[in-house]
């Protein structure tokens, strides 16, 4: 648990330390609870920090924004203790934008998908459209060569019907 001195009132006299961390302690057992609970007071206004995360916590604190190179954790506190400060209009306000963004973003995935499985039919159709140029090709082929259309239906296992309407769309 952490408490914090924010009026500027000096908890620890004259001593610069700008964290203090105290521990419970069981004096008639002579027994410290290290683990259970641990109390630290941190003075804003007092200069001398220990570590480089102590510093990003109080310039967030005394700034009012976390520095681009604090920890992630400090700029997700960050942002939620932003959120918490809105008022209700404000959150109302922000929950909607986030409602809109997300039924963009779903459109957009729509769209793309539909777009997408568009792109692959006119594919196929192309595809076909060229497999039936070939076998029309093969086929004009095979006869002008004077291979009777009964063996053509056989090598091709298409009909002699469907090798006659080949022969008339091309």
């Amino acid at each position: 648990m952490y408490a914090m001195n924010v009026l500027g009132y000096r908890l620890f006299g004259e001593d610069e330390d700008a964290l203090r961390i105290f521990e419970l302690y069981d004096p008639k057992r002579g027994k410290r609870f290290k683990e259970l609970l641990k109390i630290g007071f941190f003075e804003l206004g007092k200069e001398k920090i220990e570590t480089a995360n102590q510093k990003h916590w109080r310039d967030y604190f005394v700034g009012g924004t976390a520095c681009e190179c604090a920890p992630e954790y400090i700029k997700k506190a960050s942002k939620i203790i932003d959120y918490v400060s809105m008022s209700e209009e404000e959150r109302k306000m922000i929950s909607a934008m986030e409602r809109i963004e997300a039924n963009d973003e779903a459109e957009r995935y729509y769209i793309a998908t539909e777009n997408r499985a568009i792109c692959e039919a006119i594919g196929e159709a192309r595809g076909i459209a060229k497999g039936e140029a070939k076998n029309n090709e093969m086929i004009k082929n095979l006869l002008s060569l004077g291979v009777p259309i009964s063996q053509i239906a056989q090598a091709s296992k298409l009909s002699e019907k469907d090798i006659q309407d080949a022969l008339q769309k091309g």
